[in-house]
C-alpha cells in the first residue's frame, strides 16, 4: 500500500511544471516563421514598397501591421485558452483521483495496523494455550501408558550424546541398506 501511495505521489509531483516567470513567455511566444508565411509579410512588403514608400515620420499602422497585431493577439488568446484548459484538466485529474480517500487510508493505517497486530498476538496466545492443553493431555497419556505397562525407567538421551546416537543410527541404516542390496 505504501508503494502505491509513493508511486502516485511521485508521479504527481514530478510532472513537468511551468514556472510563473515562464507563463508570460508562453503567452507571448509566437512562431515567427509561421506568421511570416501565413500573413505573406514579405510579399505584402514588396507590394507596398513597389506601390509607394511611406513617409519617414508616419506613425499610423497600415493593413500589414494590423494583420500582424491581430495575428499575435489571436495566437496569444489561443495559447491562453489552451493554458487555462490544461490547468482545468490538471485540476479535474486531481479531483477525480480523490486524494482525500488516499489521505484517509493513510490516516487510518496506524489503527488498522494496530488492530492487525493485536489480532496476531491474540491468535498466538490462543495457539499457546492450545499447545499447553495438548502437552497436558500427552503427559496424562504417557503417565497412563507407564502405569499400564508397569514402566519404572524411561530412557533419557542427554543432548551431549545426540551426535553419537545419530552417528550410530547412520551406521545402522547403512548396514541395513548394504544387507538389503547383498541379499536381494
Amino acid at each position: 500500500m505504501f508503494k502505491a501511495i509513493g508511486k502516485y505521489l511521485r508521479s504527481f509531483f514530478t510532472k513537468e511544471e511551468v514556472l510563473p516567470e515562464q507563463i508570460d513567455v508562453i503567452f507571448e511566444s509566437v512562431d515567427i516563421d509561421r506568421a511570416v508565411k501565413t500573413l505573406k509579410i514579405k510579399e505584402n512588403a514588396k507590394e507596398d514598397g513597389e506601390n509607394e514608400t511611406p513617409d519617414s515620420n508616419e506613425t499610423n499602422e497600415g493593413s500589414t501591421e494590423m494583420k500582424i497585431n491581430q495575428f499575435i493577439a489571436t495566437e496569444t488568446s489561443q495559447r491562453k485558452q489552451q493554458f487555462i484548459e490544461n490547468i482545468l484538466s490538471y485540476d479535474k485529474g486531481i479531483s477525480e483521483s480523490d486524494i482525500n480517500l488516499v489521505y484517509e487510508e493513510g490516516k487510518n493505517l496506524g489503527t488498522l495496523t494496530k488492530h492487525e497486530i493485536e489480532s496476531i498476538v491474540q491468535e498466538e496466545k490462543n495457539s499457546l494455550v492450545d499447545s499447553k492443553d495438548k502437552l497436558k493431555d500427552l503427559k496424562k497419556d504417557f503417565n497412563t501408558f507407564k502405569t499400564n505397562n508397569k514402566l519404572k525407567h524411561v530412557p533419557d538421551y542427554p543432548e551431549s550424546y545426540q551426535l553419537y546416537i545419530a552417528f550410530l543410527l547412520a551406521i545402522l541404516l547403512g548396514e541395513t541398506i548394504l544387507n538389503g542390496i547383498y541379499f536381494a
